[in-house]
């Protein structure tokens, strides 16, 4: 099954929202001068026409993948939130995803290197009042 997929994404030129974090990496390791251009022209092009980042489920995240979103946050806290905000939201106990190169320490870095403030939201959230 997975020769399959693999030969339907390649004969079709199809690229899964999955395998960008690794193509990201893949450019980021790349010495052609036309690869990194390209990157920056994904990262630039991201950011002017999104300010608002919203990750769910980030205690799932791995470190590639991290990598591949970390210019984007950076941009916004660069400019103290002003052009911008992120959200992120995760529980480290319920990282399920290790088998998938999830990385818990991922998540408790953001909180650390960000100076993220840690809300805890107790009951149910579509009955929270606002």
């Amino acid at each position: 099954m997975w020769n399959f997929i693999v030969n339907f994404k390649a004969e079709n030129n199809i690229v899964f929202l999955h395998d960008v974090h690794e193509i990201i990496k893949d450019i980021k390791e790349s010495s052609e001068s036309i690869a990194i251009s390209l990157l920056y022209y994904i990262y630039e092009f991201t950011a002017t026409r999104f300010s608002f980042y919203f990750f769910d489920e980030f205690q799932d995240t791995s470190r590639s993948q991290f990598e591949a979103l970390k210019p984007l946050i950076d941009e916004v806290y660069s400019t103290g939130g002003q052009n911008g905000k992120v959200v992120i939201v995760g529980d480290p106990k319920q990282s399920i995803y290790q088998w998938r190169d999830a990385d818990l320490k991922v998540i408790l870095e953001v909180l650390d290197q960000y100076a993220c403030s840690d809300s805890t939201i107790t009951g149910n959230v579509s009955t929270l009042q606002y």
